[in-house]
């Protein structure tokens, strides 16, 4: 617990500096690099919780980095730890962690999401848009740690993947009154998804009639065996003759 002493002593100088001459990032280095690894998570919130409300956002990009750099294994609880001393605060902490190691994006939003459920559709939201190879991963993880937003995270997958939306939202639908799990539900939207892009491709691909294809009419038809003939100069009109009657 020295490290944390340590951190409240420079917490309480930093009370009396003034505005331009608070911690920065390097001062972050060199505090959160005395304190052990265990201790790392709350030494991070404990600087959060120093920094004066207008600096706040700021101080949770900086030191959450700095911490991710120092520990990236300790990255998800250094997460937890600032998401549960300021809850409106989880999605920018997570967003910031999974910038710094994209690896740890399914993991971090586990933490994050475990501490903050209400606020898991929106963690989703942004981890995925930070690492969208991983947003499969990712909303599963989330789910897992709150199940009870399980169709606000679905629905947070589609705000990310457009194209997968409505096929989600049908998935939700046919699932109802039951709540749909993350997992399966995404993987019959994929499936439904490839199924339609198929479907709509074969379509395309279908031959259609050309103009050499096409067998012209008998009114159409050259002249020759089995079409009708020309009239010949001066003779009677074709079709036989139609004589006046008298």
């Amino acid at each position: 617990m020295k490290s944390i002493t340590i951190v409240w002593m420079i917490c309480q100088l930093e009370a009396g500096w003034a505005a331009e001459e608070r911690l920065g990032t390097n001062d972050f280095t060199l505090t959160l690099r005395r304190a052990p690894a265990a201790e790392l998570p709350a030494a991070a919130a404990l600087l959060v919780t120093c920094a004066n409300p207008p600096e706040r956002s700021v101080t949770i990009s900086n030191v959450v980095r700095v911490a991710a750099a120092i520990n990236p294994a300790a990255t998800p609880m250094v997460v937890g730890a600032v998401a549960r001393a300021f809850p409106k605060s989880a999605v920018l902490a997570a967003q910031v962690a999974v910038a710094e190691q994209p690896g740890l994006a399914a993991t971090i939003a586990n933490a994050a999401a475990a501490i903050t459920p209400a606020n898991a559709p929106d963690i989703v939201k942004a981890v995925g848009a930070t690492v969208p190879k991983d947003l499969r991963e990712i909303a599963i993880a989330a789910g897992s740690a709150a199940p009870a937003a399980t169709k606000d995270i679905l629905r947070a997958v589609g705000s990310v993947r457009p194209d997968l939306a409505p096929y989600i939202e049908a998935e939700i639908q046919a699932c109802r009154p039951t709540v749909p799990s993350v997992a399966r539900c995404l993987e019959r939207a994929e499936l439904a998804k490839s199924r339609a892009t198929a479907g709509r491709l074969s379509a395309e691909v279908q031959p259609r009639p050309t103009s050499g294809s096409v067998r012209p009419s008998p009114a159409q038809a050259p002249p020759g065996p089995g079409g009708p003939k020309p009239p010949r100069p001066g003779g009677p009109p074709p079709g036989g003759r139609n004589y006046a009657r008298p």
